[in-house]
C-alpha cells in the first residue's frame, strides 16, 4: 500500500486429502498481510473459492496455457482498496472459466463475492491482468475466444479486451 507501506502477498492454497494428492480438499486464494516491511506476516484470509478448470481448445479438446490458479492483484493507490481478478467457473456452471473479480475496502479482511467482468459470458475467457489508476479507474485486461468459429481445428484467434469500470 503506498499510503501505509503495508505489504499484501497473494498465492493459491491448495489442500489435498492426501501426500499423492488424490483428492482436492480445497483450493481458494488467500492473502496476508505485513506491516514490518515482510518480517512478521498476518495469517492468512481467504480472498475468493479457486473455481477454474483446466482451459482447453473448444474445438479440439486441448488444454490451453492460461492464467488459471493465478490471482492477480492490485490497490486503488488513493484508498488502499484492494482487488484481484481471478480465472474462475462459478459463472458458468464449472463448464469453461470466466474473468471474475472481488474487492476490499477493509485492507483485505473481507472480500465482495465475485463479479463477472468479461464481455460476453458464452465464450471462455482467461490470463485477467488488472491495474488501479490514481482516479481510481480499475482497468481488467483479458483474453477470450470470440472468434474461434466451430469446426477451427488448426488456428486458435484469441482476442484481447480491456474493461474498465471508474
Amino acid at each position: 500500500d503506498p499510503r501505509t507501506g503495508v505489504l499484501y502477498n497473494f498465492y493459491e492454497s491448495i489442500q489435498y486429502t492426501d501426500a499423492a494428492g488424490s483428492a482436492v480438499v480445497f483450493a481458494r486464494f488467500e492473502v496476508v498481510r505485513s506491516t514490518d516491511g515482510g518480517v512478521t506476516w498476518s495469517g492468512p484470509t481467504v480472498v475468493a473459492t479457486d473455481s477454474s478448470v483446466q482451459p482447453v481448445n473448444p474445438n479440439t479438446g486441448q488444454p490451453l496455457r492460461t492464467g488459471f490458479g493465478l490471482p492477480f492483484p492490485a490497490i486503488d493507490p488513493r484508498t488502499g482498496e484492494l482487488y484481484m481478478a481471478y480465472e474462475g467457473s462459478d459463472f458458468t456452471g464449472g463448464r469453461y472459466n470466466q474473468i471474475q473479480l472481488v474487492h476490499s475496502t477493509d485492507r483485505g479482511r473481507t472480500w465482495t463475492p465475485p463479479v463477472r467482468v468479461n464481455a460476453d459470458p458464452t465464450v471462455p475467457a482467461f490470463t485477467p491482468s488488472i491495474a488501479v489508476t490514481t482516479a481510481g479507474d480499475v482497468g481488467v485486461t483479458y483474453y477470450d475466444l470470440r472468434t474461434l468459429r466451430p469446426g477451427n481445428t488448426t488456428t486458435l484467434p484469441t482476442s484481447t479486451w480491456l474493461t474498465v469500470s471508474p
